[in-house]
């Protein structure tokens, strides 16, 4: 389901919220939201969570407010202020081509407070004591960055990202392009691959579906995190082969692009239910199944909206 997580909240207290609303021990989510961040939240319940990691590499797209004149610790608005600055000569020409260096494959480094680990040890667990490590900058792809609103000392971007990314960092690094201290004081989610802001669910939409016992409609199909995968129609027979854990022939080697180039492929029986995923080998001539849904073995997998692709 596509949540709208407000802001104050972890990602995880969502999550505990939706396992108290569903009455659902299993429950994930696709994509950290620090508390000071609110908007598109990815939860899977039940069976769902066994493919929610496959959101993890889609683009995401963010709202980004970034203030002038003081940088902080954590590089937003939640930190400590480490420097102050003068930023009235700025204009926003100059924003404007501050930003423009950031689109394309850039290399970016990790804030020191993140949940990456350094030694076995999260960053922000090191960072809380004092302390400060050399962090190796990632590849990143920024898709596109533009500016939707300026009104100093706050500016604010459209940003649509790779895995990866970080809004801190963005916010701080432009301040090191301007010469001029900046730090992120908002950041609102409006995409994670196909979950999009405008189909989104706040915790009291679902704590007020719960009471009108209407829980079923804010559900989306077990399969929807990943509809940009190849789909494949299965015979009764193949069916019952990829259910029991056995490889099947490829009707993809006749015609490779059907593939996209994309090893791992969605399966539907011949009632186009979703049944799980395979892989392709090299020559494209064997599908191997690796996730098997089980229909109704916990009751979340079936609920919800039917779709066919």
């Amino acid at each position: 389901m596509n949540i709208n997580k407000r802001i104050g909240w972890t990602s995880n207290d969502v999550v505990r919220k939706i396992r108290q609303i569903f009455k659902q021990r299993k429950v994930g989510h696709g994509g950290t939201l620090d508390p000071i961040a609110t908007g598109v939240l990815p939860i899977s319940l039940g069976n769902a969570s066994r493919l929610i990691s496959f959101l993890l590499d889609s683009e995401k797209s963010y709202v980004i407010t970034i203030t002038m004149g003081t940088s902080t610790d954590t590089y937003d608005s939640t930190g400590k202020v480490l420097h102050s600055g003068e930023w009235g000569l700025l204009e926003e020409r100059d924003i404007c081509g501050a930003i423009s260096k950031f689109k394309g494959k850039i290399q970016q480094i990790p804030p020191m407070y993140s949940a990456l680990r350094y030694q076995g040890r999260r960053l922000y667990e090191i960072a809380r004591k004092g302390g400060i490590v050399k962090r190796e900058p990632r590849d990143i792809t920024i898709t596109s960055i533009k500016m939707i609103n300026y009104n100093p000392p706050n500016f604010t971007l459209d940003v649509t990202c790779s895995r990866g990314f970080y809004a801190r960092s963005l916010a701080n690094d432009i301040g090191i392009i301007l010469k001029v201290p900046t730090h992120m004081s908002a950041l609102h989610r409006t995409m994670t691959g196909n979950f999009k802001i405008e189909e989104s669910y706040s915790i009291e939409d679902c704590e007020q579906a719960l009471l009108m016992d209407q829980l079923d409609d804010l559900m989306l199909p077990i399969d929807y995190t990943i509809q940009y995968l190849p789909k494949l129609s299965l015979t009764d027979n193949e069916s019952r082969m990829v259910c029991h854990g056995q490889s099947i022939k490829s009707k993809f080697h006749h015609n490779p692009s059907l593939s996209e180039n994309k090893e791992t492929i969605r399966l539907y029986d011949t009632h186009n239910s979703f049944l799980g995923l395979a892989r392709l080998n090299e020559d494209k001539t064997i599908l191997r199944p690796f996730k098997i849904m089980h229909y109704g073995t916990d009751g979340i997998n079936t609920l919800g909206r039917k779709i066919n692709v």
